[in-house]
C-alpha cells in the first residue's frame, strides 16, 4: 500500500489490486500453462496448473470450480496428546477426561492437607524442634543438632501432584530458625512435613503451637476449588500410554482409576469383569 492509501501491485505496479489478484499475472500463468500443454511438458503442466487453480479456484484442465479444502482429513491426523489418529488435541476426549481427573485428585489432596494442618494445630507462629545432622553455625560443630524452627508460611504450590498417598509427608510448612528472626534476610530456611511435627508430639518433645490455625484464612482464592488447575492438567498426563483399557493406570496408579470411577468415566463393575 502506498503513502496515499492506494494498493499497488508488486507484480505489474498498477494501482487498485495486489499481486494475489493481479490479472496480468493470471494471464501470464495461463499462457505458460497452455504452452506446457502444447509441448507435453508434464512437470510444467503440473506446476502452472496448481498455481492457476490456487489463484482462480478453477481446475485449468476441466474448467470446473474446485471445492475449498478445510485442512487435512481428520482420518490422517494424529493427536499430539494421546497419539491416536482421527482427531486433534482440541477435541481429544482423553485430554478432557484427564483434565477432569487431575483436577478432581488435586482438589482432594489439597483438602486433605488443609484438614491435616488444622488437626495438628500447626500454623504461622508455631515453633517446632527440628533435628538434623550437619554443621551448626552457632556452635561451630558438626553432628546431631536440635534447633527450633519458626513456621512463617505455607508452600501452596506443592500440592499439585496426582499421588496423594504420602500427603502428610510433603514439606508443606515453610520454616526459618528462631535465631534468624528479625534478620535482614531469611537464612537457614527449610521445609518441614506434618509427619515430622506429629513425631515430635508423639515423642513428648516440646512443640509450641500457634494460638489459632490460620491456614484456611491464608489460602489463595479458589485453592480448594482448583481454579488454577485445568491449565496444568494439559501436560500432566502428557505421553501416557493408552494401549488396552488403562492397563498401565490400573497396575500402578489405582488412585487415578478411583477418580475415574467417581467421575463416571469408567464403571468399576465393568472394569473388574474384564
Amino acid at each position: 500500500m502506498s503513502w496515499s492509501g492506494t494498493v499497488t501491485c508488486s507484480e505489474c505496479y498498477k494501482q487498485g489490486h495486489n499481486r494475489r489478484s493481479c490479472p496480468d499475472l493470471t494471464e501470464q500463468l495461463q499462457r505458460q500453462f497452455d504452452v506446457a500443454k502444447e509441448s507435453g511438458n508434464e512437470w510444467s503442466i503440473e506446476r502452472y496448473g496448481k498455481q492457476l487453480a490456487k489463484r482462480t479456484g478453477t481446475d485449468p484442465h476441466t474448467g470446473q470450480k474446485l471445492k475449498k479444502q478445510r485442512g487435512r482429513c481428520l482420518e490422517d491426523m494424529t493427536c499430539s496428546y494421546c497419539a491416536n489418529t482421527g482427531h486433534t488435541r482440541r477435541t481429544c476426549t482423553h485430554l478432557k477426561e484427564d483434565t477432569a481427573v487431575y483436577t478432581y485428585i488435586i482438589k482432594q489432596n489439597r483438602a486433605a492437607m488443609i484438614a491435616a494442618v488444622e488437626a495438628a494445630g500447626v500454623g504461622i507462629g508455631s515453633v517446632i524442634p527440628h533435628h538434623y545432622r550437619g554443621y551448626h553455625p552457632v556452635t561451630d560443630e558438626y553432628g546431631k543438632h536440635t534447633e527450633p524452627k519458626f513456621v512463617n508460611g505455607y508452600r501452596w504450590a506443592l500440592i499439585n501432584e496426582s499421588d496423594g498417598s504420602n500427603i502428610k509427608n510433603w514439606d508443606f510448612l515453610q520454616t526459618v530458625p528462631l535465631r534468624t528472626l528479625g534478620a535482614g534476610r531469611r537464612t537457614g530456611e527449610c521445609h518441614l512435613s506434618l509427619t515430622h511435627c506429629e513425631k515430635q508430639i508423639a515423642d513428648g518433645r516440646s512443640l509450641t503451637l500457634s494460638k489459632t490455625c490460620d491456614v484456611r484464612d491464608r489460602m489463595p482464592a479458589g485453592y480448594l476449588e482448583g481454579t488454577d488447575l485445568p491449565q496444568r492438567a494439559k501436560t500432566h498426563f502428557q505421553g501416557e500410554s493408552r494401549e488396552g483399557k488403562y492397563a498401565y493406570w490400573k497396575a500402578d496408579y489405582p488412585h487415578i482409576m478411583e477418580a475415574r470411577y467417581a467421575l463416571g468415566f469408567d464403571d468399576r463393575d465393568a472394569v473388574e469383569e474384564e
